[in-house]
């Protein structure tokens, strides 16, 4: 317990008041005493008690009001009511304050000093709880700031080209003013990375960051999974279920491949937008929003916009900031910068060294235009530190140096041979890279037609252009 309790007395009898500062003083607590309410009061005001002592009947108040005017000046932690008579809503009353013993007299020594030790043993727990919420609290915040550390690690742009730096400031005017945006780039100059880049520099870093790839979305769905739905709002709507919005409240939700949305569609996300308001399917009721949204493409959004694929008043409702990432062609001597951080960070990951890059190597490596982008020069180093000089075999250097649409693992696609050189040997070969890409996918469409460098709709349109010709054939 306490080294030094301090308790406040009130009664308006001295040889009451001398005589409960006795007894309390055998236990050697510091004891205080009041005669009169105000007095009480005014002691209340510039002292802090363990426990404050009192009658319930004074000269002209209550023990009650005094313990009531005690708890709201937050002056004592516990409090103990003496009381010669059997009030019940005295007492009734005294609980609500939240008086934590009642002595009625008489009442023994013994007594008192067990009512006292009741409550500061209630207040050596609670001062325990609080004391390891304080450490919990403390160790979550370091941990909280470890793991931001890591995160912004893991985050990190590397880069010193103009446009890159030019990109990031942007990125961050974008991150603190809370602003939509609209990311734009090349396959593999690291959308994505720059959204969450956004995401760990603003004021919303530690709220919910959501990804939605919007080519991967069936228009039938559409609403349901950015809205969400109520229970039985259709045939499978077995519970209710929030949507993309409500999932990134107060946080930012990432819209990956954002023209790949169909126009009816994107009139539903404009009213969500601009109104800060959704209703879920089959519910009434309004839902209020506040979501960041930063989008992304590949494709030219403003010649979308001339050709009416893409609402003009979305895309100036979502382009409050748009960032353009560079391609790694663009970049002069970052691809240096990322070749040296990159094969640092899998000797690392592998616990290997890698091989020294030979002169012929690196000739090839600063003259080749990367069409894969960063995605490509990062496989290529981990397979340097992984296999080193193995890497340079003559069947796999075509591998290493292929543009983006011929992936790893399509090696049967890049030995076809044109017999006649026709077009329709062309289409075959784009038959047979499709269903190679597809087995090395398990079927899986989304990450093929990711791969392929193909919209969602774009690969089953395709598929369903071969299956025709295969029909017909």
């Amino acid at each position: 317990m306490k080294s030094e309790v301090k308790i406040l007395v009130v009664d308006d009898e001295y040889l009451v008041l001398t005589d409960l500062k006795l007894i309390l003083s055998e236990k050697n607590h510091a004891v205080d005493i009041a005669s009169t309410y105000e007095n009480a009061l005014k002691k209340l005001d510039e002292n802090f008690y363990d426990i404050l002592i009192t009658d319930l009947k004074l000269a002209e108040h209550t023990g009650l009001d005094i313990i009531d005017y005690a708890f709201e000046k937050k002056a004592i932690f516990g409090s103990i009511l003496i009381t010669g008579y059997s009030d019940e809503g005295a007492i009734i009353k005294a609980t609500k304050l939240g008086v934590r013993e009642i002595l009625k007299k008489p009442f023994s020594d013994d007594e008192l000093y067990a009512a006292v030790d009741k409550i500061l043993k209630l207040q050596e727990e609670e001062e325990n709880k609080r004391r390891l919420t304080e450490r919990l609290r403390e160790e979550n915040e370091i941990l909280k700031q470890e793991l931001n550390k890591k995160l912004k690690e893991s985050l990190q742009i590397i880069g010193e080209s103009p446009k890159l730096l030019s990109a990031l400031n942007k990125a961050e005017q974008i991150a603190n003013y809370e602003l939509n945006c609209i990311i734009g780039g090349e396959s593999g100059t690291g959308k994505e990375l720059l959204a969450q880049y956004i995401h760990m520099h603003g004021p919303r870093k530690s709220k919910p960051f959501v990804e939605v790839n919007c080519a991967s979305i069936s228009p039938s769905l559409f609403e349901a999974e950015f809205f969400g739905y109520r229970k039985g709002a259709f045939t499978n709507a077995l519970d209710t279920r929030p949507g993309f919005f409500e999932t990134a409240d107060g946080g930012i939700l990432f819209l990956d491949e954002i023209t790949e949305i169909p126009l009816e569609m994107q009139a539903k996300l404009l009213t969500a937008v601009e109104r800060g308001i959704i209703h879920r399917v089959g519910d009434t009721k309004d839902i209020k929003i506040d979501v960041q949204i930063i989008a992304a493409t590949n494709r030219d959004v403003e010649k979308l916009v001339e050709n009416g694929k893409l609402r003009r008043d979305l895309y100036h409702r979502l382009s409050q900031g748009f960032i353009v990432l560079p391609p790694l062609r663009e970049r002069g001597r970052d691809i240096k910068i990322l070749l040296d951080y990159y094969i640092e960070k899998y000797e690392n990951e592998f616990s290997r060294k890698a091989k020294e890059i030979p002169d012929e190597l690196w000739e090839k490596i600063i003259n080749y235009s990367w069409p894969g982008n960063i995605r490509q020069l990062t496989n290529f180093i981990k397979e340097w530190v992984l296999f080193g000089e193995d890497t340079l075999a003559e069947e796999n250097e075509e591998k290493l140096f292929r543009e983006a649409s011929e992936k790893t693992g399509v090696k049967s696609v890049l030995k076809y041979e044109f017999v006649n050189g026709t077009f329709s040997e062309l289409e075959e070969a784009k038959r047979l890279l499709i269903r190679t890409i597809l087995e090395k996918y398990n079927g899986n469409k989304s990450q093929a037609a990711r791969h392929l460098g193909l919209t969602y709709q774009g690969l089953l349109k395709m598929l369903k252009k071969f299956d025709a010709t295969d029909d017909a054939a």
